[in-house]
Order: C-alpha cells, then structure tokens, then sequence
C-alpha cells in the first residue's frame, strides 16, 4: 500500500486553496497545524474521477498521513485500469471551514460573486464559473453582504452595513477584480441603510431595500422597497415604491425579465417589529408580492403561489422567501399574444409527503402572468417543488442565468 501525505495549503474555503499534483513538489510554507486540518484528495483523468476527504488523524513530523484501505484501493484499480494517466491532487483547508452564502450569477452565467462567514463578515469570492477558480484572492476586495451584476457583468452592486461599516449607500465593484468603483448615493446613514440591491435587466434602474429600523444586512427590520434610475452618468435620488409600515417588513426586491414589475417578500411583525419572525431572515411569515416597478404603485399579494399544499393543511406560515426571476418571456399561445414569465422562491411547504430537512426550505417555482398583474390582479398559478434537489439539504436563493457554462 501506499501513503498519500501533505504538508501545505492555504486557508479559506476548499474554492481557494493552493494545491498540488502527484509531478509537483509538496509546498512546505504552511504546516497543518498552521491553518489546515481538512484535506480532499482527488484522482482525475478522462472518466469521472474519485474523492477522498480525510483530516490530519495520523499527525506525523509536521505532515499528515492518509492510508487508503483496501476498499479505496479497489475503486481506484477497477476504475482507471487500461485508462489514461491518472492525476492525483490534494488541497486542504481549514478544518472549520467557511460559510459560503448568499451568491449572485452574472446573468451570462460566466461569473459568480459570492460573500462568505454571513453576519459582520462581508468577504466576497468572484469565481470563474467555467473553471470554478477564483478571480482575485478570497476576501481581498471591499466588504459586501448582497450583490447583483450589471447586464455586461463587468459590474456588480453591493451593500455593508455590518461592523467596520462606513458607506450605508449602494456601492459599485468591478466585475473582474472586486475593486471598488464607488457609491450610489441613496441618501442612506447608520439608521438607515441600503439592502438587497437588484439590477434591472436594461441596466437603468437598481431596486433596493432601505431598513427603516436598523439591524444587520441579513437581519433587518420595517424596510420599504426603493428604488434608483441612471440619469446620464449618474444616478437620480431614490423613488419609493413600495413604503414601509408598521408591523410588516417588506424586503428582497427582484426585477422581472421585462423590467416591468418588481417581486418582493412582506412579513409580519406579530411580538414587535424587531421580532424574529420579521428580520428579513427566512421569516416563517414571508409571503410574495408583486409590484410594477413606479412610483405610487399599488402591490398585489400572490394569493395563489403562497398557499398551502394539501400536505401543509391549514398552515400559513410556509416561509416563501427570497424570490428571483427567470431571464425570459414566453407565450402562452401560437399567436404570441400572451405572457407568461417564471420565478423561483424558497420555502417550508412540504414536498408531498416529505418536510424540508430540520427547519430548512426547498426550492419552488411558480408560473406568472405579467398582464394580469399590471391589470391589478392575481398573476400567479399553484407553486411546483423544482425536481432533482437535494432532499438531504436546505436550499434557499436560486439564481439564473441565461445559458450554461460548461466545463471543457
């Protein structure tokens, strides 16, 4: 038998670690017990390859020593016999790991902004989608806690409003290097400030949130959805669509593919409005709305996409949250003369028989006649589990993007 054994890597997530191949030599800077304690060794050539992920259970001189058992050893043989060449590669991390949360796809589907550890964090990874490699070294750019891209994707727009925070407005990063480009100025300070920005298809407007009582960008409190419109070079001062009111939060805005309306999430605000139940985090009270994106317009509830399941019963707390758009419009009819658009949310609802994991959610989607809502109506059909997830697992933001990316 043979020992596989490391005594580098670097820390963050597995997404950013230096790593090594079997025809290099092993990097020696870092020691395990530096910074990392979680190892993935991995065996690739031109058929689906094979995973190992170990810790440093067998310490030895500054190194870690993994020996595959027999088992192991059978899959590698039988698999790679009469193949190509195998590489054999293994990175490391930090055994306590990185929380990698909210996420956003540029909408070319080339690249993806993501913010790590939540809560008065702020870290952002840029990744290649078709690599899946970073651009700029993990939590080298400016601090940011919600992102969404330009058109182009050569931008996106963020907001910070944790700890060290200096800027409560909307800020502008590069697409390429995280570099900062500077500040929207949404009239936003400590009490107030900016949240969830999201970017028109054309590029013209950016919809946010304002917390009307201040929290944290993950947990805040009475917000109304604003919104902000190029004017030349620069941008104009906020428009209010949607106001904020005592004992609801209203949060998450997100354009439809057209541009025209505006989904968003509302929550109730039952033991005070800084409860938990409406802090903007997976509220059980959240429920979907719809807006035409203008001033002085009139929200309409998606009666139908919130409802229960036969499963739920008479629950009404079922969680629908974070909702985003397909990129497309499609026709009902030959004739093209009807719309329809789709869009994706998460929730607590039961899947037939089965419950989300623990307390998580599960991703749905919803079918939305945009004519009907701009007429003042109801626009949503019954809601549908998207099929092919992870039962295993809480899934929340679903993002999408106008093509695939596929890994040459």
């Amino acid at each position: 038998m043979c020992d596989f054994f490391s005594r580098g890597g670097a820390r963050g997530s597995l997404a950013a670690v230096n790593d090594f191949t079997a025809t290099q030599p092993l990097p020696r800077s870092v020691d395990p017990a530096d910074a990392n304690g979680l190892f993935e060794l991995s065996f690739q050539n031109n058929i689906p390859g094979l995973k190992v992920y170990f810790d440093c259970h067998t310490p030895m001189n500054g190194g870690c020593i993994y020996t595959p058992d027999a088992q192991m050893w059978l899959w590698l043989s039988q698999t790679n016999r009469g193949g190509d060449p195998v590489q054999v590669r293994v990175r490391a991390t930090n055994a306590a790991g990185t929380c990698v949360g909210c996420h956003s796809l540029s909408r070319d589907g080339a690249k993806m902004v993501a913010e790590a550890g939540g809560q008065n964090d702020g870290r952002l990874l840029i990744v290649d989608v078709a690599t899946k490699t970073p651009m700029v070294p993990f939590g080298s750019t400016p601090k940011s806690i919600f992102e969404s891209w330009n058109p182009d994707g050569n931008q996106f727009v963020g907001v910070y409003a944790d700890n060290g925070a200096t800027d409560y407005n909307l800020l502008l990063f590069d697409g390429d290097t995280g570099a900062s480009l500077g500040t929207i100025d949404t009239g936003s300070t400590v009490a107030d400030p900016a949240d969830h920005p999201d970017w028109s298809p054309d590029g013209s407007r950016i919809a946010f949130t304002r917390m009307g009582i201040k929290g944290t960008n993950q947990r805040m409190f009475k917000g109304s959805i604003e919104m902000v419109t190029k004017d030349g070079a620069d941008w104009s001062e906020p428009a209010v669509i949607v106001p904020n009111e005592s004992g609801k939060n209203r949060y998450y805005p997100s354009f439809s593919p057209d541009g025209a309306l505006l989904i968003f999430n509302e929550s109730q605000c039952n033991s005070g409005e800084t409860g938990s139940e409406c802090n903007a985090d997976t509220d059980p009270t959240a429920k979907l709305w719809i807006v035409p994106a203008t001033p002085g317009s009139t929200a309409i509830g998606l009666d139908r996409a919130n409802a229960a399941g036969i499963a739920d019963g008479n629950q009404t707390k079922l969680t629908n949250s974070f909702p985003k758009w397909s990129p497309f419009v499609f026709h009902r009819d030959k004739q093209q003369t009807t719309r329809l658009e789709w869009l994706t949310f998460s929730s607590t609802r039961k899947y037939g028989l089965r419950s989300p994991p623990g307390n998580g959610t599960l991703i749905w989607m919803v079918a939305v006649d945009p004519d009907k809502a701009i007429a003042g109506q109801d626009p949503s059909s019954s809601a549908f589990a998207i099929p092919f997830q992870d039962l295993g697992t809480s899934n929340h933001i679903a993002q999408w993007t106008e093509r695939v990316i596929v890994v040459q």
